[in-house]
């Protein structure tokens, strides 16, 4: 939007976009009114740098007007509300002027300025300013005034600050106040408030400022309230942070790097009950559970979106209450549920101090003209301010030329909301082709020399139009999957159940792949949809940008993969690899193509090729947070199940100590298919040899030692798994054999003997531990007595009962039992058991069921009877 005299016009964007032109990046630390891209316009428009801005209500001689506050280097500018104009006459207001600032103690938007006998003329002696955020107004402006004075005359001079009870009265308030809860009190940190049990005390820092930790002396309870700096949304994005989960994962591993063993008993998203303040900004949240030895961990991560007064920065929030479990504690008989209650309580009433729902809708509109909002933003803007760019009626223009396209080629079957759709479309234009809408989508944003009052020479307003046309596919593709109605999206038009015609085809073509937008971060390239094609020949696009919920939705479709035929899988295999192992490619694009290999049944009969796009999952995993690497270990167990040369690709690489890394990271998830991946890759011998040699042995025997007593059945069945399958080889099974201290038979036999017992009937974690026992005591004589004294008496009548519905159970028994006929003194044990009556049972009931699946196990069961019949002779 410009200012007259100036006509400044706002424009660019962030990095992310590659939309550089003239303006800064938006900072990581950015507060409320501090964009920067504002600030840069206002400080044209005032012609002075600005480092705050904030609307205001003035008050002087008895009169009273609203403006927008410019907290400048020199002085104080004011403009009208509209943000277009300065005041008539009250524009300007020097730092020499200034003499002191009162602060209202009463009060908590008033403050008052104090001037210089030699102010200019139309200035009072004392201008009252009222202010939602009041203290962040008199702290810039705080910092200014002393840095003009040091400037000026060269010393340092503090500005005169005072909290001071105004005398006048305040007038109606139209805010009111929510008390706490019974039992509760109200603490505020950094400007927002919450209500604590009123048993817990504040711990103080050295200076005296609150910390946010809290705590009971007489429980041991412990609390901590974390209030993060405001962010811009679209920096979120570059740092990886733009889901409020990705913020848990970070709290999760920085609350359990110290733990020995923990257990999750919730890690799920949450949504905030209470809305105090009536606030408009969004809520998101995640809670988590952990339970230690020593003490449980309650943790709500709440992330405030699209806040006043701009909404397009974001603040993230943590409660984290400690429980001891000790000995005596009234905590350890607790019900899990009632401590998280506890926790949930206080997120709720999570507030903001200043009840200050008021919008600056002329600068948001201008944000919004200039397209910098992400897609939840535009939700916010069009669902809760009634505010749309002004390309939205081009938009809705767009999506009606598809439509119209897609309606004219059996549009009962592509479309099947069709009726719907005519009415939501109904107010945008229809007599506007494609390819004309495309155009125009570039001409809205072309700037020439001199436009707006802004001099920019061919190449650079080259660069500015084509940053435009990149942000504009991003808020297309938002308008045209969901955004403007959604019985119709992006989907919809990519993924017809019929075959279009050959116009229909290639207008729909050029639709998607201005969407896509797929092209060089050389802002100084015009886009050329002839890009997406020429990927079939050039497969590479970590060096390109592109509309990331865009490609998310391509690759969920296929539509990229049927550019490609037969003969071009590795091609296509060659540009997923590409996707994956980028840093600048977005987590939603990276898990799409995961969630594609997990569906993936035959590998060799589809476009993938298998050892290509294992060895890129396995460099993403090298670098990746926990959740991609969760699912790229996913995809991995999937695509090495029945494939040696992938396990051959992934064993020749970094795979060991990746693995190993992850065994460590305490994410169930993570763990439990990291381990089921070591089961995939441990079935030939040279390839158990490097994964021991990365010291897998004590990793595992780690997670058995940490978990055994938990109910995390499906990482103990992987860990039985793993166990038995590296116990192949008599150097690792001595190795699992002998303790952490030296000791032989030690943590892992009992371990797995204990978990044997704990298990109330024949399940699969029961199957796994007898098979990890029977490959661990394997040639060692003193394992068999230890475990075979500890089994025998047990196992039988388990084998008797079993035999026909449990057929896996049984099998591996007989394969126990059958090693430890092998020893006298096991033999004495079975045989007064009765083993050799339950086994001619076995093999008579099975013979007369004779299958081909029960012929294996039936020579087993002949072999051991055969055995226990020459002990007895």
């Amino acid at each position: 939007r410009g200012f007259p005299g100036s006509a400044v016009q706002l424009s660019g964007s962030d990095s992310e976009c590659c939309c550089v032109y003239a303006w800064p990046a938006a900072s990581y630390g950015l507060a409320m009114s501090e964009d920067p891209h504002i600030l840069h316009a206002l400080g044209q428009a005032v012609e002075s740098k600005v480092r705050y801005f904030e609307e205001v209500q003035l008050s002087a001689g008895g009169a009273s007007w609203a403006a927008i506050c410019c907290v400048g280097s020199r002085a104080l500018y004011f403009l009208n509300s509209d943000w277009d104009k300065f005041l008539d006459t009250r524009s300007t207001l020097s730092y020499n002027h200034i003499e002191a600032v009162q602060v209202d103690a009463g009060s908590e938007d008033r403050a008052m300025v104090l001037l210089s006998d030699d102010r200019d003329r139309y200035w009072a002696q004392a201008v009252q300013v009222i202010a939602a955020a009041r203290d962040d107004l008199v702290e810039n402006l705080a910092v200014a005034w002393q840095a003009y004075k040091m400037k000026v005359h060269r010393r340092f001079q503090s500005m005169p600050l005072a909290p001071v009870e105004f005398s006048e009265p305040r007038g109606p308030v139209s805010t009111w106040t929510a008390e706490p809860f019974f039992g509760y009190r109200k603490v505020v940190i950094n400007k927002y408030f919450a209500f604590v049990p009123q048993k817990l005390r504040q711990i103080e820092s050295l200076s005296g400022e609150p910390t946010g930790r809290f705590r009971n002396p007489e429980t041991g309870l412990e609390l901590e309230l974390h209030v993060h700096k405001p962010v811009a949304v679209l920096s979120l994005e570059r740092h990886g942070l733009d889901s409020v989960r990705w913020v848990a994962m970070e709290y999760k591993r920085f609350l359990t790097k110290s733990v020995d063993a923990y257990h999750v008993r919730c890690h799920e998203p949450y949504t905030k009950r209470m809305n105090i303040t009536d606030d408009i900004a969004v809520w998101h949240g995640w809670k988590m559970f952990f339970l230690c030895r020593d003490v449980s961990i309650a943790v709500l991560i709440l992330r405030r979106q699209y806040m006043p007064p701009l909404a397009d920065t974001a603040q993230d929030f943590a409660v984290v209450m400690r429980f001891p479990r000790g000995q005596g504690s009234e905590f350890a008989r607790c019900p899990e549920s009632l401590l998280m209650q506890e926790a949930l309580l206080i997120a709720d009433s999570i507030s903001p101090l200043v009840q200050a729902t008021k919008m600056y809708r002329g600068a948001i509109q201008a944000k919004a003209d200039a397209l910098m909002y992400d897609e939840g933003g535009y939700d916010f803007l069009q669902n809760n301010l009634g505010i749309r760019p002004k390309l939205y009626d081009l938009a809705g223009a767009f999506l009606k030329a598809i439509f119209l396209v897609l309606k004219g080629e059996k549009s009962d079957l592509i479309l099947p909301y069709a009726d719907q759709m005519e009415v939501v479309l109904e107010q945008f234009r229809g007599d506007l082709d494609v390819d004309a809408i495309i155009a125009q989508f570039r001409d809205s944003g072309a700037l020439t020399t001199g436009a707006g009052g802004i001099s920019l020479n061919q190449e650079e307003a080259e660069r500015h139009t084509n940053a435009w046309c990149v942000r504009v596919a991003r808020y297309v593709g938002w308008a045209v999957n969901g955004g403007l109605g959604p019985m119709f999206s992006l989907r919809d038009i990519v993924d017809t159940p019929v075959r279009l015609g050959v116009d229909a085809d290639k207008k729909i073509r050029t639709c998607v792949e201005f969407l896509l937008h797929l092209r060089r971060p050389d802002m100084s390239r015009r886009f050329f949809s002839a890009e997406l094609s020429q990927v079939i020949n050039n497969p590479v696009l970590s060096d390109h940008v592109f509309t990331s919920s865009v490609m998310q939705v391509l690759i969920e479709t296929k539509y990229i993969e049927k550019l490609f035929t037969r003969e071009q899988k590795d091609r296509y295999t060659a540009l997923l690899s590409d996707l994956l192992s980028s840093d600048t490619v977005d987590v939603s694009v990276k898990s799409e193509i995961c969630r594609q290999l997990l569906q993936v049944t035959n590998p060799r009969g589809t476009m993938i090729v298998p050892v290509m796009i294992a060895s890129a999952l396995l460099r993403m995993m090298a670098k990746a947070n926990t959740f991609l690497c969760t699912y790229a270990t996913a995809a991995l167990v999937n695509l090495s199940a029945d494939d040696d040369q992938v396990k051959s690709a992934l064993l020749s690489g970094s795979v060991a100590s990746i693995l190993v890394k992850q065994l460590a990271s305490k994410d169930d998830d993570l763990v439990h298919y990291t381990l089921r991946l070591l089961v995939c890759l441990s079935k030939a011998a040279h390839h158990r040899s490097i994964l021991v040699s990365a010291g897998t042995v004590g990793a595992v025997q780690e997670i058995l030692i940490s978990t055994y007593d938990s109910d995390k059945t499906k990482i103990l069945v992987q860990v039985a798994g793993v166990i038995g399958q590296l116990c192949n080889d008599s150097e690792t099974q001595k190795q699992f054999l002998t303790s952490r201290t030296g000791q032989y038979l030690g943590e892992t036999l009992y371990t797995l003997l204990y978990i044997y017992d704990r298990e109330p009937e024949i399940s699969d974690l029961r199957t796994r531990v007898i098979f990890a026992i029977k490959q661990l005591c394997h040639n060692s004589p003193e394992a068999q007595v230890e475990a075979g004294s500890h089994m025998i008496s047990s196992l039988i009548p388990l084998l008797r009962d079993c035999y026909l519905t449990k057929r896996e159970f049984a099998f591996h028994a007989v394969l126990l039992l059958l090693s430890f006929s092998g020893l006298t003194i096991l033999q004495d044990k079975m045989a007064k058991c009765q083993l050799r009556t339950v086994l001619h049972d076995i093999y008579r009931e099975t013979e007369r069921r004779e299958s081909s699946s029960s012929a294996a196990f039936r020579t087993k069961v002949k072999e051991l009877y055969d055995r226990m019949g020459k002990q007895n002779t």
